[in-house]
């Protein structure tokens, strides 16, 4: 189990978005005592950046500024393929690329799309998503999952635990909202794009 922030239908935030230089998504508990000490460590993390961070939220989401859930259904069945229509797009030689200079790149785009609308990058948006994957998938297993966050699914990336850096690895498995990275990168800034870097 894990104790994280939850904000509705049209974002989540994990303590990584508003906590500089966190790589954690959430704080992770099996026990009632590593509960407790997750509720007093979380309530701390609020109290430091949380009011800062809910002051850069507290617009209301304009119309279509967000993934909906049949996106999250596009990148779960059809990842493959949007990424190689990105792959072809972008004419990208897959042989040498890493992760770092996928995040590089993801970073440039969406700089020069932050002018336009949410709606008009979407599709590119679920692209980036998915080929992000792809350079993923030459170094560690993964695989695309849907998740049920109480009024939603959304689409994340799982990466098998027994081949991930040892400093990412916290629990079982090692879940990654790519799709909420870029658009949070979108509306806020790239800096945070650096935690894709794994």
């Amino acid at each position: 189990m894990d104790i994280n922030c939850f904000s509705g239908r049209y974002s989540s935030y994990r303590i990584d978005n508003f906590v500089p230089g966190c790589r954690d998504d959430g704080l992770k508990y099996s026990t009632t005592g590593e509960y407790k000490q997750a509720v007093e460590t979380y309530a701390d993390i609020l109290k430091k950046y949380g009011l800062d961070f809910l002051k850069k939220i507290a617009e209301p989401p304009k119309e279509n500024d967000y993934f909906r859930e049949e996106d999250y259904y596009k990148l779960f069945e059809e990842h493959e393929s949007l990424a190689q229509r990105f792959i072809t797009e972008q004419h990208i030689e897959m042989e040498h690329i890493t992760i770092e200079d996928v995040v590089k790149l993801i970073k440039d785009m969406v700089l020069r799309q932050q002018v336009e609308t949410f709606d008009d990058c979407r599709e590119l948006f679920l692209e980036m998503a998915a080929f992000y994957g792809c350079v993923v998938r030459k170094n560690y297993p993964y695989k695309w999952i849907m998740n049920d966050v109480r009024t939603h699914k959304v689409c994340t990336l799982e990466i098998d635990s027994k081949q991930a850096p040892s400093w990412l690895v916290i629990t079982g498995k090692i879940s990654l909202f790519v799709t909420n990275d870029i658009h949070l990168a979108w509306k806020n800034g790239v800096d945070q794009l650096d935690s894709l870097i794994i």
